[in-house]
């Protein structure tokens, strides 16, 4: 390519990078209605033609800028297949969620226009809220993907679903913990990403425990509570069974009782 060919083509995609992230940070701040292409050409520094060279609408262009502002959240954030294969489930499970819940904390105006677009209603979507709801979904499928690496295969066997709905639980849970933090500064971050975490586990236990698979729910759990509980069931019934065949005590005779005259009809 000519030199002067590649200069044009580095200028142009100067100029959309600063376009995109104009349109991201005025949406962010003020919604999907509340963007106008003036507003964006005025913060890009840009003439409006820069603007229509690049992107035909609006809606082209916020559904371009949540994409590119997708990929830079992805970029910088720690693979968690970065885990030794080895590692605890518990380490594992806690690591992800604590990766996820610093990504919400680090760039939370992609969650928060992404929120934006998903509760907004129209006859005919937006194409960047459907460009959300395809992240999400990526989102998702590479959460499916890490559950089925680090999850035991005998509850994926007796659980297809599972790491499916795994995945699902921890977007639902960080979509609840950002519009709690965002809305409430009282709330404590570090400590409910300890308590999702608790929540977690015990979920991935439930599935554990539903396999049968009782060394590996002991060992995921530290203390196994599920299957403890699973062995502890037959005894109990057991002790139950054995208190209804018991004969019910009589009262000694004379004992007072209320309406009573002394001793049983």
């Amino acid at each position: 390519m000519p030199r002067q060919s590649q200069r044009r083509h580095q200028q142009g995609e100067e100029s959309r990078q600063r376009i995109l992230d104009a349109a991201f940070e005025i949406a962010s701040e003020r919604g999907y209605d509340g963007t106008t292409l003036a507003l964006v050409t005025k913060r890009a520094g840009l003439p409006a033609s820069s603007v229509y060279w690049q992107f035909k609408n609006k809606d082209e262009l916020l559904a371009e800028a949540i994409e590119h502002n997708y990929r830079q959240w992805r970029a910088s954030r720690t693979s968690w297949t970065e885990l030794a294969d080895n590692a605890d489930l518990d380490v594992q499970v806690e690591t992800a969620l604590r990766n996820l819940a610093t990504g919400l904390v680090d760039q939370p105006s992609f969650q928060r226009l992404g929120l934006m677009l998903a509760l907004e209603r129209r006859a005919v979507e937006a194409s960047a809220r459907a460009r959300f709801r395809k992240v999400r979904d990526d989102t998702i499928m590479m959460m499916t993907g890490w559950w089925h690496r680090v999850l035991p295969s005998s509850a994926i066997a007796a659980h297809p679903q599972a790491p499916h709905e795994l995945a699902q639980m921890m977007i639902a849970v960080s979509d609840g913990l950002f519009i709690a933090t965002q809305t409430d500064e009282g709330f404590d971050h570090a400590r409910l990403v300890e308590l999702m975490t608790i929540g977690m586990r015990g979920v991935v236990h439930h599935f554990l425990a539903a396999a049968g698979d009782e060394d590996a729910a002991a060992a995921a759990g530290g203390a196994g509570a599920a299957p403890a509980a699973a062995k502890a069931a037959p005894a109990r019934a057991a002790r139950a069974k054995t208190a209804q065949a018991k004969p019910a005590k009589r009262p000694a005779t004379g004992s007072k009782r209320s309406g009573s005259t002394g001793a049983d009809a």
